[in-house]
C-alpha cells in the first residue's frame, strides 16, 4: 500500500511483473477499507513483461487526491526450486501523470522523490 503524496491526474495506469506472474490487481480509495479495483489482470502472460495492458485516461484523466491509498497485489506461479525475488521477479504499478515533472516512487509502502 502507498498513500498518494499530492493530487495527481493519471493519464496511463498499468502493472508490471515478469515471467512467473500469475495475476496483478491495482486498487485505490480514501482508506484501506474502501478500495475500488482500477486495474486487474487475472491471467498474466509472460509477454506482458514488456508490453502490458494499460488503462488509458488521456481524454479524461483520473484524479487521485492527496491521501488516496493505492494497493498493488500480485500472485506468482513459482515452478522453480529457487526463491523468486527482485530483480528477477517483481510486482509494480506504473503510471503517467499530467502536469508533473518529478517522478514519485513508492517502494514497499514508502514514497520517495
Amino acid at each position: 500500500d502507498c498513500t498518494v503524496p499530492k493530487d495527481v491526474d493519471i493519464l496511463v495506469l498499468g502493472g508490471h511483473m515478469h515471467e512467473h506472474g500469475k495475476a496483478l490487481t491495482i486498487e485505490a480509495g480514501p482508506n484501506v477499507n474502501s478500495l475500488t479495483k482500477l486495474y486487474g489482470i487475472d491471467a498474466w502472460k509472460p509477454e506482458y513483461r514488456d508490453d502490458p495492458p494499460m488503462n488509458l485516461y488521456m481524454k479524461n484523466p483520473m484524479r487521485l487526491t492527496k491521501g488516496t491509498v493505492v494497493r498493488t497485489s500480485c500472485t506468482w506461479d513459482n515452478d522453480t526450486d529457487r526463491l523468486l525475488d527482485f530483480p528477477s521477479e517483481m510486482c509494480v504499478t506504473f503510471g503517467f501523470a499530467a502536469g508533473t515533472k518529478d517522478p514519485v516512487v513508492c517502494w514497499s509502502g514508502s514514497f520517495s522523490r
